[in-house]
């Protein structure tokens, strides 16, 4: 079997990327041929055992999009003289229109990850395009129940099903004791870019409440500054509190830095909140988490409630709640053993959700398909 992937990129240091990549991978290991078809101006980082090609004009969603999406249709046709796959496969919402031509009679399947599926439909040029899209494909595979929910408020399916993101659970479950934390740890972690959707301004809140109650523990924040407005105004509200030391910005960091601080905190916590159109479609990060064996607080009412089971592998509270976010983090502080025995179902939860298991049952539908 061959699949032809379209996405935007397949660096490790973005989402879409990240989910890409290591799908791709694992469709590799079980011995699927693969070419990804990517975006001209994306990253860079494309692993060398992976056949990719960076033709790709259409990811931009301006009044332009129609236009560039016939462009990609005839420059894959030229760069791929003769057609070898059986199977087209849209890793990212914006090249959805250019591989539903791409794809012509061909078994067809789009990802919807969150934000980027629906958003095109609110806009009068662009909805056309994707519904066209949507409507022509074998699979819309959404990532959450979340996220299934609102695309079909938006666009009438009967193709649509929630098939989970995946998790990269040997690397994040390690049992190296170099990389084992340190029995008094107290620290808080969160790992997200900063920008207002995905809630650090209601759990920076709520850890200047936990710190000036327990002054032991520390909070850590992993992620890109995208918006330099609301950095600057949490870098404002810790240094009023003269927080600085207790809760640290460390931007993106290299991957052992990343797996050092999972296996370090005591507790993961990010409290997404949804921001008109755009809302968290599922929360890797809180698989990657648990796979460290670690307790997470998320955010209802977003695709956060996918990866995070209530009073399971961790806490749900309701989004833009101070308050409810500090009483979360409170109770895994003082409750050790609850905190232990979620961070234990955490690990089971991520071993279910492995990017191999996804994989397989991704080839499964491709083989229903052909």
């Amino acid at each position: 079997m061959h699949v032809l992937y379209l996405t935007s990129s397949l660096s490790r240091m973005d989402g879409w990327g990240n989910y890409s990549r290591n799908l791709i991978t694992q469709m590799k290991a079980l011995g699927v041929q693969t070419t990804v078809l990517l975006t001209k101006d994306g990253p860079q980082d494309i692993p060398s055992d992976i056949t990719a090609y960076r033709v790709l004009s259409s990811a931009a969603n301006n009044y332009r999009k129609s236009f560039y999406v016939l462009l990609d249709f005839v420059k894959v046709r030229s760069v791929i003289k003769e057609k070898r796959w059986d199977v087209v496969h849209c890793l990212t919402e914006d090249l959805m229109p250019a591989a539903a031509l791409i794809a012509r009679r061909d078994p067809l399947f789009i990802h919807a990850h969150g934000s980027y599926a629906l958003y095109p439909l609110t806009i009068a040029h662009l909805r056309p395009l994707y519904v066209r899209a949507y409507l022509r494909a074998t699979k819309v595979l959404c990532v959450s129940q979340f996220t299934c929910r609102l695309l079909l408020n938006h666009v009438q399916l009967e193709n649509a099903e929630v098939l989970t993101s995946g998790v990269e659970f040997d690397c994040f479950h390690s049992t190296s004791e170099a990389l084992k934390p340190s029995v008094n740890s107290s620290l808080v972690l969160s790992v997200g870019a900063i920008k207002y959707r995905k809630g650090l301004h209601i759990s920076i809140r709520a850890m200047a409440q936990i710190i000036q109650k327990y002054p032991e523990v520390r909070y850590e924040i992993i992620g890109p500054i995208v918006q330099q407005g609301l950095y600057k105004e949490l870098r404002a509200f810790i240094c009023d509190r003269g927080f600085e030391k207790k809760i640290r910005f460390l931007g993106q960091v290299d991957e052992d830095v990343l797996l050092q601080k999972y296996r370090e905190c005591t507790l993961f916590v990010l409290t997404p909140v949804n921001q008109g159109f755009f809302f968290e479609g599922f929360g890797l990060v809180y698989l990657e988490a648990n796979a460290c064996g670690k307790p997470v607080v998320a955010s209802r009412g977003c695709g956060a409630e996918e990866p995070v089971i209530h009073n399971y592998n961790g806490l749900l509270v309701p989004q833009s709640d101070v308050e409810s976010t500090v009483e979360a983090i409170e109770y895994l502080l003082q409750n050790p053993q609850i905190a232990k025995e979620m961070g234990e179902n955490g690990i089971t939860r991520a071993r279910m959700l492995d990017w191999n298991n996804i994989a397989k049952s991704i080839v499964e539908l491709y083989k229903a398909a052909l």
